[in-house]
């Protein structure tokens, strides 16, 4: 009875006790978690897992009795109740600040200034013009499919050292140490330690994140995860938050972080939320999870869950957005005129710009109710990498994000 009472506060309303005793139990319940350093959940399983091992340690005997392993001995700062948290958000921080500060920034600025403009953009307009070719045509190719796509394969490098960053503390250990930290976290919102997982494949594609939450095993849990894992940044919103980055905040470090965190106080906040709504209330499922012992991560599993992720990127840059790119550039480019529908010279007079002046009110309370970027947020319903893309072809610039935002 004395476990129930420590764990489950619906057993105490039963009983209907005076508010005095109740309050007398809570206070002793703190006492001990603040004495013991951990909340009650954690120490009850604690507790049975040490008398579980004083059970073995009775039944056999070993020759040679190990000293506490290395994985331990980390284990005790980096699960600390107190330092992991701090720990965790230090190596989120250093990750994001080399895939999109510094690292994975340079070569993206490489990537769109010299390889996708001087090199790809150019030389093709020079070329097609050379050989006569009709203006349309050119425009749809170089203006219209290499400047869209291009726009955003340019920041294919920022998100393979990010997918490098993450696939290394996966494959070395720490990622499963994450998922326990967080339940301790997750419990108090409603959601599971269980649901970290799906939430972490979603930094990669949302998609297979919602996809890995059918594992979870409570429908309760698993339903709270699937709503709330595409909050996590993915990767087809890196583009966006390194444009932003760039162009709003000056490149500053803190911008990619504070993304990731906000993502995961949405997660909280969601939770909240939907802990008090009736289908959703309950206590998450008890997560269990053996933790692996830290070793150095393999060149071929860390290359190659790189390559995975970011493969995926580049395939949907190859269809989806090469599709949206045609289509932007098309209805950019032509419009009702006095003459009929034909080319307009000024962007403003398109299709898409009368598409965009029909949508912008919707936005123009938050702050950018001009038609491009209307259409680039609808269009991002799609994709969300769609939004680089989309002012890509727009203004036929590979990366320029101050010109972009303008």
């Amino acid at each position: 009875m004395q476990l129930k009472y420590l764990r489950d506060k619906k057993v105490l309303e039963q009983l209907n006790l005076s508010k005095v005793i109740l309050e007398h139990i809570e206070r002793d319940i703190q006492l001990c978690e603040k004495e013991l350093d951990d909340d009650s959940e954690s120490i009850i399983t604690a507790s049975r897992y040490e008398w579980i091992s004083k059970i073995i340690n009775d039944s056999y005997y070993k020759k040679n009795k190990q000293s506490k392993s290395t994985s331990d001995k980390i284990d005790k700062v980096v699960t600390n109740r107190w330092l992991a948290l701090p720990i965790f958000a230090i190596i989120m921080f250093f990750v994001y600040y080399i895939s999109v500060t510094t690292i994975g920034d340079i070569v993206t600025v490489w990537t769109n200034d010299v390889l996708v403009s001087e090199c790809i953009v150019e030389p093709l307009r020079a070329w097609m013009e050379s050989i006569n070719t009709a203006g349309w045509l050119i425009g749809l190719i170089v203006d219209g499919i290499v400047s869209g796509v291009g726009s955003v394969i340019g920041f294919v490098p920022q998100m393979f050292v990010l997918f490098l960053m993450l696939c290394i503390l996966e494959d070395c250990g720490y990622m499963a140490r994450v998922a326990f930290i967080m339940d301790r976290i997750f419990r108090r919102f409603g959601l599971s330690g269980k649901s970290f997982i799906p939430m972490l494949i979603s930094s990669g594609c949302g998609v297979p994140g919602i996809m890995a939450s059918r594992t979870i095993e409570q429908d309760r849990d698993r339903k709270m995860t699937i709503m709330t894992t595409t909050f996590i940044p993915c990767g087809a919103k890196m583009p966006i938050v390194a444009l932003m980055a760039g162009a709003v905040f000056g490149g500053a470090a803190w911008v990619a972080p504070s993304a990731y965190f906000v993502g995961v106080a949405a997660v909280i906040i969601s939770g909240i939320i939907l802990k008090k709504i009736k289908p959703f209330a309950g206590e998450p499922a008890p997560f269990v999870m053996e933790l692996p012992a830290y070793h150095r991560p393999t060149v071929k599993n860390v290359l190659r869950g790189t390559w995975e992720r970011g493969w995926s990127f580049i395939k949907k840059a190859g269809t989806v957005i090469t599709l949206s790119s045609i289509f932007v550039w098309f209805t950019s480019s032509y419009g009702f005129t006095d003459a009929g529908f034909g080319a307009v010279k000024n962007m403003d007079h398109s299709v898409l710009a009368s598409i965009g002046l029909g949508l912008a009110f919707l936005f123009r309370p938050i702050g950018f109710g001009n038609w491009q970027a209307s259409v680039a947020t609808v269009l991002g319903l799609v994709a969300k990498e769609e939004v680089v893309g989309v002012f890509g072809t727009l203004y036929a610039v590979a990366g320029d994000a101050l010109e972009l935002v303008e």
